[in-house]
């Protein structure tokens, strides 16, 4: 979350924990089981998931990240197998933190939370 905030300018990418009652109900609108420990994307009414979602979130950075979207081509079982083998390394290669960063109040608007049920 906070690699794609910081790299995404047009503030166009809004952010939802999958337990938060938000994330369970959009989950179960789109027939994605609750019990998933990936990301997903949400964009235009389609939900997406492993590399589906990563390259669609890269597509709305700023540059040079958007220019990784053309790995959209790369068939789909290579690019999850790349992306299930890059999850399995990432706190090795970029550390764990034992507590989530604060957002800065600027970011606050990007969070969804019950109230984004209501509108």
């Amino acid at each position: 979350v906070n690699f794609l905030i910081s790299r995404n300018s047009k503030r166009n990418i809004f952010y939802a924990s999958l337990q938060s009652k938000f994330g369970k109900e959009s989950l179960k609108q789109h027939g994605i089981p609750d019990d998933l420990t990936t990301s997903v994307l949400i964009d235009s009414g389609k939900a997406y998931i492993k590399s589906d979602a990563a390259l669609r979130a890269l597509k709305e950075l700023d540059r040079p990240w958007s220019f990784f979207y053309i790995f959209i081509w790369v068939p789909k079982f290579i690019r999850d197998f790349c992306y299930d083998q890059f999850g399995q390394q990432r706190y090795r290669l970029f550390g764990k933190r034992d507590t989530c960063r604060r957002a800065p109040k600027e970011w606050k608007h990007l969070f969804l939370d019950e109230e984004a049920l209501v509108s």
